[in-house]
């Protein structure tokens, strides 16, 4: 267990992905792990933090604890391996509405969804990963990694899927389509 200064970690912005939605927390950073805020004892209560942090640890969850000089308390951290770290100013879209309003705007896109061909077949009302990346990029005023963050929401969320189900969204030359626009499960095939 470790007892540090509030000077020896660091806020961190960071989602937590459950069951197709996004939630964005802000987390304790220590090197490369990232811990949620707990509980918080009074400067008195030290042995109480310590004897928390132990219990939790003895039952196989990692925890820190951390003294924070500005308001004498220690707070008791714990480790949570679901957390990604992102930017702070990442445009991560976690309600259905936003996620709803952005599908909106893509279909509105002109000749972005389009049939695409790939391997000698046409994929109906399809859109490339790296096309949807550059259009979010523009619109969303982001960075490419936080537009493959935006992709990967749609997709938790169910409004987007590979073409074939194999992959999670990425700025590659996959083929994505938008459960809206099944009209025709398969490929057409094209000699």
């Amino acid at each position: 267990m470790f007892i540090l200064t509030v000077d020896q970690v660091s806020p961190q912005a960071a989602i937590r992905r459950q069951n197709a939605q996004s939630k964005k927390l802000v987390a304790i950073a220590y090197r490369q792990w990232l811990f949620l805020q707990g509980e918080s004892y009074p400067k008195e209560e030290r042995e109480i933090a310590i004897k928390q942090a132990r219990e939790k640890l003895d039952s196989g969850q990692m925890c820190l604890v951390v003294f924070d000089d500005s308001n004498q308390q220690y707070v008791v951290c714990y480790f949570d391996p679901t957390l990604e770290a992102v930017d702070q100013n990442a445009p991560i879209l976690d309600t259905n509405e936003e996620l709803a309003t952005l599908v909106e705007a893509i279909h509105q896109a002109p000749n972005l969804i389009k049939n695409n061909r790939y391997k000698l077949r046409v994929y109906p009302k399809s859109i490339f990963g790296t096309e949807l990346v550059d259009w979010l990029c523009r619109h969303l005023n982001c960075s490419r990694e936080e537009a493959v963050q935006v992709g990967q929401s749609l997709i938790d969320a169910g409004w987007l899927h590979h073409t074939w189900d194999q992959h999670n969204f990425a700025d590659e030359a996959f083929l994505y389509r938008f459960y809206q626009d099944e009209r025709l499960s398969l490929p057409f095939v094209t000699g």
